[in-house]
């Protein structure tokens, strides 16, 4: 039977060469810290234990304390099932990195080892040289090998062997070098070896002892290759889609806000297009009408210049007029002064008496000739009488004679200058009627030209109406209104048949979207088929199925029909051919040929088909799924495209509604205008027709007061005339009367003298005697008359000037100047009324040329206006991005204009709406930062910003319209799909994780009543009448356990709905919160970590429940709970080896303290389960010590092993005789 037979040491912590039998019960006797527990450690060894782990801490390493030198070996000889000895040969790696193994296909001789001997010393080949001599001896012999490797090829551990880049290596080893037979393995062997020997921790140990059984059967703890950052990503993924989906909503309105400030740039670019031209038109029109005014002005200075003249000329004129009518009648009024001073001079009279000199003189000669005669000698009286008489009738006669002559010449005079006066008034008068009659006409001419422009008013006021202008205009108003009822009514149409496509396309994409619902539920289900033909097409190590498809040909067509599916793949049945008829099931012959082939039973050439047919369904449903993958984002894309035109419809169909409902407001502003331009033409008719009733009834009074002051200047003048010419023929009569009276009074002067003379002559006659009173008397009258005489003369030269003054200015003058003045006068009216008339004139010239000037500064402003408006709205457009746009803007420029602030303003209401939205997304983006979309949006922001003049970072919110849209169309579905595979593989392995436990959980259920049946089948034990092992999983307590059992629903809901969507958030957060606590609660400590072991005992009546080292102390006695310990540990013993027959070499190290009586039963069992003990003990008494084959003591001061010939031993005759009897 394969066991080892024997451990040598050469060169180790035992000097010399040192060997130890092991070929059966061995016992190895000395004091303490003699060695014997050293020796023991080498068993766990040689079964695949690491070294390190079998050395105390408190000792120095493996290798440093049992190989201290390169030619130090540990060597175990152990015997296979073809009766050959092997060696494991141990020796030290060198600077402190271990061990290595070389397995060597023969027994142990010493001699094999020995390089040099010289008497009793010797010095032994290393490991490497020790490989080359066996090699060239021919024995096969392995590579060096590390613990791990070397336990796989003892054990046969297919786990191990399956592993590592040399694992065809290492299969070949194992089957040459393996303990047991290369259908069966000893896996974890060595922990039990270790076990047995470990003094501590025993329920631990038993603890890890089940994990390895169940590890051995293929239970293993689940490992999750989830990355928890992975799945965080993932979930923040997830979350921020999700938050675009919920979002979405919200950037349907940023869509169509953008599509509509789309539309109104369009707008916008068609009124540039057209601005551009209004510019040169306005700048022409505003030219032109600069050019106009100019010329309007030129005109108005050359009118206001010819004016200035002919006012100036006019006013020269009337001045100067006047200035000689001043001086006419500053003239006359000088004249009149004159005449006046010579009346207050009494000139009449200084005339008067000139014109009496003659007289006087006469008389004084007279009165001389008197006062002669009175005081000469009487001298002869008579001839003085007669004398005297012919004196005065002489001088009468000649004064007389010159009177006469001045009377008619007087007369004459008068007659002619009354003549000359009537002639001067007849002129005058004429004059008058004639400047009356050509002011009259002219005034008629004017009030008849008035008259005429009031009734040519009167009929337009009358008639008035829309211009040919205003009619066009409102017929093209009436044309425009009725295109935008068309372009409504089609847009509106448009809106209606694209809504219809819309709903059609929804209804298609929620066809699609179910289409690919049921694809992933059916990809889903091929993958589920798949991966079930795969499970039976490649069945994990160690299962049942592994087995019958590599050992048992034909399986598949007598058990495979009847096995339960589930079976095939446990790894615990431990299967094995049998001689006997294989076709047996526990003895009963079946005929299996009326029952199919089950599919787990196919044939590996049927999987195989079904496998490749599996995949080939799966493709064809991935197809399918992309195939309808592809149909919904041409479905979306196609629906988007049909939205974004449904949005341009409708912005196209409220921009003609509202360009329709300016239209009539434009129309009825324009109608109201052109109204009021009607009313104000008729106002301003009706104010000029009444301005002409004004002028007419002003010319009227003018004519009045023309009329008034001509009559009243030609009264003044009659009458300054006649006054004149009376007082010139008054004079005249005056002075014929003069004249007549002075020849009355000569010639009663004369009459006088004569009788004065003819009364002297009688009274000289009468008396000659002289009379002094007389005398005196006459002499004061001849000084009177001297006097008077004298003044006269005096005065002459005035007289004399007066008379010239008379004649020449008061007689020829003043008439003169009295029809000057009245010319003069006259010419003053006439250029008064010209200069009124003139100014007239030029003031309805000035009122024209104003009026057009008005209009064409009113033109330039309302131009300038436009350029200014334009230029404003030009230089806002300037700085937009316009789409290019071939169309031409309708309406007037002002209707324009006003178009384009509307639209400015919109747009600007419309990019601040936009903006306000993609802060809003960039801020839902940003609380999702780390994200993969998050890193695109923003390198997307990045794009879509530039640095202004001030070096400020700007953000363009209008690039980042199409960044989103892009985002949210076509890289949230790609991610989407991408995330929800993602997810789906997240759950798979979460699932599967979940999947590995539960089947855990089942297994460790099914362990605990098969190794309570192991446990009750040896070592009977004296009062204990019932033991079991409990092991109770603890994977129901796992702190994940419940969060995950959550998210396991929760992913079968998403998989039964075909992983259509994106998981919702308590889907995720399910998923974070069992990865966190998983994370935190790591299953590091593999399979006894999961579970949790007791060792029930029902010793009498008391029920015993050990869960630890301490309650298995305090059980029972301390033999008793060490009988315990033996018990579990054998059962453990049994399940580990399985049914590979192997004697197992048991070191314990605790038989020194046990009753032989227990020691018995202990070997008993050990003999019945092919164990052997390898034990160790101070002192053993007689009875206990005949029970091994092999008896050793350690030398404490020597370190020398050796042999102990063994006594009589009642106890071993007795074996031997029960074996005796047994075999007989």
């Amino acid at each position: 039977m394969p066991s080892l037979n024997r451990i040598i040491l050469i060169d180790t912590h035992l000097p010399g060469v040192v060997e130890l039998a092991l070929d059966g019960h061995t016992n190895i006797c000395g004091t303490n810290a003699s060695g014997k527990t050293t020796l023991q450690r080498l068993v766990p060894v040689f079964y695949g234990e690491y070294p390190s782990r079998v050395v105390p801490s408190t000792r120095d390493s493996f290798e440093r304390w049992y190989l201290p030198h390169d030619s130090s070996f540990i060597i175990y000889e152990y015997i296979k099932s073809d009766g050959l000895a092997y060696q494991a040969v141990l020796a030290s790696a060198g600077d402190g990195k271990g061990v290595n193994y070389r397995f060597i296909a023969k027994g142990f001789e010493l001699d094999d080892y020995i390089k040099t001997k010289q008497g009793d010393s010797i010095q032994c080949f290393t490991m490497a040289e020790l490989g080359r001599e066996m090699k060239r001896a021919g024995v096969a012999v392995t590579n060096l090998l590390n613990t791990r490797e070397f336990r796989a090829i003892i054990q046969n551990d297919r786990a191990l062997l399956s592993t590592g880049s040399n694992r065809t290596e290492l299969r070949n080893y194992a089957r040459q070098f393996s303990l047991c037979e290369s259908e069966h393995s000893l896996r974890h062997i060595e922990k039990l070896a270790k076990a047995v020997h470990s003094k501590e921790g025993k329920m631990e140990t038993i603890k890890s002892m089940i994990a390895a059984i169940l590890e051995e059967d293929g239970v293993n703890p689940p490992s999750s290759r989830l990355n928890p950052q992975r799945v965080e990503a993932w979930i923040r993924e997830s979350q921020l889609i999700q938050g675009f989906e919920q979002i979405r909503p919200e950037f349907e309105k940023l869509e169509q806000e953008f599509n509509q400030l789309l539309s109104t740039e369009q707008r916008l670019a068609s009124l540039r297009r057209g601005y551009s031209k209004d510019e040169t038109t306005e700048i022409e029109r505003q030219e032109r009408h600069q050019d106009l005014s100019k010329a309007l002005n030129a005109k108005l200075r050359q009118l206001d210049e010819e004016w200035k003249e002919q006012r100036d000329e006019l006013n020269l004129d009337l001045s100067a007029a006047k200035g000689d009518v001043a001086k006419c009648e500053h003239e006359l009024d000088s004249i009149e002064d004159q005449h006046a001073n010579f009346q207050d001079a009494d000139i009449e009279q200084a005339k008067l008496d000139l014109e009496q000199l003659p007289s006087w003189r006469g008389s004084l000669e007279n009165l001389s000739e008197r006062h002669k005669l009175q005081t000469e000698k009487h001298q002869d009286i008579e001839a003085a009488y007669n004398a005297r008489r012919s004196k005065i009738g002489e001088g009468l006669n000649r004064e007389l004679e010159n009177l006469h002559q001045e009377q008619d010449s007087l007369r004459e005079s008068r007659d002619k200058q009354r003549e000359v006066g009537r002639s001067e008034l007849a002129e005058l008068e004429q004059e008058w009627r004639e400047s009356t009659e050509k002011g009259q006409a002219q005034f008629s001419e004017q009030a008849y030209q008035l008259k005429v422009n009031a009734a040519e008013l009167k009929v337009r006021v009358d008639s008035v109406t829309y211009s040919e202008e205003e009619k066009l205009s409102l017929a093209v108003f009436d044309e425009r209104i009725s295109r935008a009822d068309e372009d409504q009514e089609a847009c509106n149409a448009k809106v209606d048949r694209l809504t219809s496509e819309e709903r059609k396309l929804r209804a298609k994409r929620d066809q699609a979207n179910e289409s690919l619902r049921v694809a992933g539920i059916r990809v889903t289900e091929r993958q589920s088929e798949l991966e079930e033909l795969q499970h039976i097409l490649f069945p994990q190590s160690h299962t049942l199925l592994e087995f019958l498809r590599k050992e048992a040909n034909g399986w598949e067509n007598t058990l495979g029909k009847v096995i339960n599916s589930e079976l095939l793949h446990r790894s615990d049945l431990h299967p094995s051919i049998s001689s006997e008829n294989i076709e047996a099931l526990y003895g009963i012959a079946l005929d299996l040929k009326a029952i199919d082939a089950p599919e787990y039973a196919a044939s590996e050439q049927e999987l195989r088909v079904k496998h490749a047919a599996a995949e080939e369904a799966l493709s064809s449903a991935k197809e399918l799924q992309a195939e309808a993958e592809d149909i919904l984002v041409a479905s979306n894309t196609e629906l988007d495209n049909l939205l974004r035109e449904l949005t341009f419809a409708r912005t196209a169909y409220k921009n003609s509604r509202d360009d329709l409902r300016r239209l009539f407001d434009d129309k009825r502003a324009e109608q109201e205008k052109i109204n009021q331009a009607l009313n104000e033409r008729k106002a301003a008719s009706q104010k000029q027709l009444a301005r002409i009733d004004s002028d007419i009834k002003q010319l009227q009074a003018q004519q009045q007061e023309w009329l008034e002051e001509q009559r009243e200047q030609a009264l003044e003048a009659r009458m300054e005339k006649n006054a004149y010419w009376q007082e010139v023929v008054g004079a005249l009569d005056n002075q014929l009367g003069q004249v007549k009276a002075n020849i009355q009074n000569r010639r009663d002067h004369a009459a006088s003298e004569q009788k004065a003379c003819e009364q002297w002559y009688k009274n000289e006659l009468k008396s000659r005697g002289v009379d002094e009173a007389k005398i005196v008397a006459l002499k004061a009258d001849i000084r009177t008359l001297e006097s008077n005489i004298s003044k006269a003369e005096q005065r002459r030269s005035e007289v004399l000037r007066y008379e010239d003054w008379y004649q020449h200015t008061w007689l020829k003058r003043k008439p003169k100047l009295q029809s000057e003045l009245s010319k003069v006068k006259h010419a003053s009216l006439d250029l008064e009324q010209q200069l009124k008339s003139k100014a007239n004139e030029v003031k309805a010239k000035r009122n024209e040329l104003d009026g057009e000037r008005k209009q064409s500064d009113a033109v330039q402003i309302e131009a300038s206006e436009n350029l200014t408006k334009l230029r404003s709205v030009m230089r806002k457009l300037s700085e937009l991005k316009l789409p290019p746009n071939n169309d031409d803007a309708q309406g007037s420029l002002s209707e324009r204009l006003r178009q384009g602030e509307d639209q400015l303003l919109k747009r600007d209401s419309m990019m601040g709406s936009v903006k306000q939205y993609v802060e809003h997304f960039d801020s839902v983006i940003a609380s999702k930062s780390g994200s993969g979309l998050s890193e695109t949006w923003e390198r997307a922001r990045e794009e879509s910003s530039f640095v202004n003049d001030k070096g400020i970072r700007i953000l363009d919110y209008r690039k980042l319209v199409p960044q989103l849209e892009q985002l949210l169309n076509v890289m949230v579905p790609q991610s989407i799909m991408a995330l929800r595979e993602q997810g789906r593989i997240f759950g798979v392995d979460l699932t599967a994780f979940y999947d590995v436990l539960a089947d855990i959980d089942r297994r460790i259920a099914s362990q605990s009543a098969r190794i309570t049946r192991e446990v009750g089948e040896e070592l009977f034990l004296d009062g204990v009448s019932e033991s079991a092992v409990k092991i109770r999983s603890r994977i129901s307590e796992l702190e994940f356990w419940p969060e995950l059992e959550q998210f396991v629903k929760a992913f079968k809901r998403w998989k039964a709905d075909g992983f259509n969507d994106l998981p919702c958030e308590d889907y995720t957060n399910s998923m974070r919160r069992a990865l966190d606590i998983i994370g935190r609660a790591a299953l590091s400590g593999g399979i006894a970590k999961l579970l949790e072991i007791e060792l029930r005992l029902k010793e009498g009546n008391s029920d015993l429940i050990i869960r630890t080292d301490r309650q298995l102390n305090e059980s029972s006695s301390h033999g008793m709970a060490y009988l315990i310990l033996c018990k579990f540990l054998l059962a453990f013993t049994r399940l580990l080896r399985g049914r590979a027959d192997v004697t197992i070499h048991w070191p314990i190290d605790e038989l020194g303290t046990l009753h032989h009586g227990n020691v018995k039963k202990i070997f008993d069992a050990c003999e019945n389960n092919n164990i052997s003990v390898l034990g160790a003990f101070p002192n053993p008494e007689s009875e206990v010590l005949n029970l091994f084959a092999n008896r050793y003591i350690i030398n404490k001061q020597t370190k020398k092993l050796q042999v102990v010939k063994p006594q009589v031993n009642p106890i071993a005759d007795k074996l031997n005789q029960r074996r005796t009897q047994e075999a007989v």
